[in-house]
């Protein structure tokens, strides 16, 4: 075992560490996610343009464009998560390729 918890008092917490290919692998992800936000902003713009062209049917467009002006909210409030998530990961990312690499076992004599 390379670390071994002393202090019982605090509660555990689990911890992934991931190598470099795996941070950017990652990183990669998170940034498709946004990309898949945004395509879903404009496909729910697009909607809401098309609901108030129609007349026809007032309370039915009210109900649609409630349901895509929620659901463009959540889309959006989903890319600031992630932009925020995916800066915290890539600032964690860096600091620990520039942190010194500390072999596990003293080299010998």
């Amino acid at each position: 075992m390379l670390y071994k918890r002393r202090n019982s008092n605090q509660p555990r917490r689990n911890v992934l560490l991931f190598g470099d290919v795996a941070i950017q692998k990652y990183l990669k992800a998170i940034e498709s996610e946004i990309g898949g936000k945004h395509i879903i902003i404009d496909q729910l713009q697009r909607r809401l343009e098309g609901v108030s062209r129609i007349d026809e049917e007032k309370s039915a467009t009210e109900r649609e464009q409630k349901q895509v002006l929620l659901q463009l909210e959540e889309a959006k409030e989903a890319i600031e998560d992630l932009k925020k998530f995916l800066a915290d990961v890539s600032k964690t990312g860096e600091s620990e390729r520039t942190c010194r690499r500390v072999p596990s076992r003293a080299p010998r004599p």
